[in-house]
């Protein structure tokens, strides 16, 4: 049976057909994107995720979000608010459509005590290839009794009168979008600057493999999908499948990888190769990467061992899986060049990084 993904579409989709920019170019309008749109269950067939080429083939299939204010240069601007979904706060991507030229970027408005009701203006300044806009928003006051300002996130396409290389706000330089990690359909993928699919969005999550700094690592990404992880290289081929727990690098192609099976008691730890062949095992059960990653020296791993108390036991090992520190402690951590451990009846120990006791 084929899986199906379910995500929340608004009553009104988008139409695949995109209408362009007809007619005359028009003066920059602003409008408030709030609504109260009902929303209904869509599922989208996995085959149909693993096949897309571009985000564009999942167009009907997605909700264009409508809480936020919105300046458009562009009267029929549906079709480009997907691009929106793919940008960061400081990014700013360039689109040809029907024959013109537009920038799409987020302004936010930041003022303690106020938020903004409108754009009223986006002033266009040209130095060379440097653009420089400027916006004017109208705001109103609202109560603040946090410690933060408020925060207005608004939406800009901006018709482009000359070709640009660099693109600055309120004189904030911001970068051209080159690309990356997209979440579509609730599902993660990776995509070029033109919004073609390198990498379909098939997976839960998408990380770059942690490793050990003094390792040289290639470029490896740990995907997840369906509870468990694999890793694929720089070009998106598999590595390793996906049926590990926490996967680390080691080195020369080297992997350290959970099994992190249904009873956590039964886990092992294993080396394997590339091709997934068994190079080393031992038990245990890996905890998490960030763990290790904070809490334990360069070449150290955090591991856990669910039957060493009414909570489950941390220890150390190296990544030749021997054990540095044995897995009974309530917490272990490293800090000013020794590991603090702290046993379930919460005494401190200090253990040197060879695992001997102070």
């Amino acid at each position: 049976m084929k899986k199906l993904v379910k995500i929340l579409s608004a009553i009104i989709l988008v139409s695949v057909v995109f209408t362009g920019c007809k007619g005359k170019d028009p003066q920059g309008s602003s409008r408030s994107r709030d609504t109260d749109d009902t929303e209904e269950t869509v599922e989208v067939d996995e085959d149909i995720l693993a096949n897309a080429k571009t985000v564009f083939d999942l167009a009907s299939y997605m909700t264009v979000s409508e809480d936020e204010l919105l300046y458009s240069e562009c009267k029929r601007d549906q079709e480009l608010h997907f691009y929106f979904d793919v940008l960061s706060f400081d990014q700013y991507i360039k689109v040809n459509y029907k024959g013109k030229d537009y920038v799409l970027l987020y302004y936010y408005y930041n003022n303690y005590g106020a938020v903004a009701t409108d754009v009223k203006s986006v002033k266009k300044s040209y130095s060379g290839d440097a653009l420089d806009l400027e916006v004017d928003v109208k705001t109103k006051e609202v109560s603040n009794d946090g410690c933060f300002s408020n925060t207005t996130r608004c939406r800009l396409i901006v018709k482009l009168d000359q070709d640009v290389s660099s693109i600055s706000v309120m004189g904030k330089p911001f970068a051209e979008y080159e690309g990356g990690k997209v979440y579509v359909c609730e599902k993660y993928g990776i995509v070029d600057k033109d919004l073609n699919f390198l990498l379909p969005p098939v997976y839960d999550g998408i990380f770059e493999l942690y490793t050990f700094e003094e390792s040289s690592c290639p470029m490896y990404y740990r995907v997840f999908k369906d509870g468990y992880n694999g890793v694929l290289d720089g070009n998106f081929n598999r590595v390793l499948s996906n049926s590990y727990g926490n996967i680390y690098y080691i080195n020369e192609n080297k992997f350290i990888v959970g099994t992190n099976g249904s009873d956590p008691a039964l886990d092992e730890i294993l080396i394997v190769d590339g091709n997934e062949n068994v190079i080393k095992k031992a038990k245990g059960f890996l905890c998490t990467t960030d763990d290790s990653k904070f809490y334990c020296p360069d070449g150290y791993i955090k591991i856990c061992d669910p039957s060493a108390g009414d909570m489950w036991g941390e220890g150390v090992i190296d990544q030749d899986l021997n054990i540095v520190i044995e897995p009974i402690y309530y917490s272990v951590y490293f800090l000013d060049g020794v590991y603090k451990a702290e046993d379930f009846d919460f005494n401190e120990i200090r253990i040197d990084i060879d695992g001997n006791v102070l």
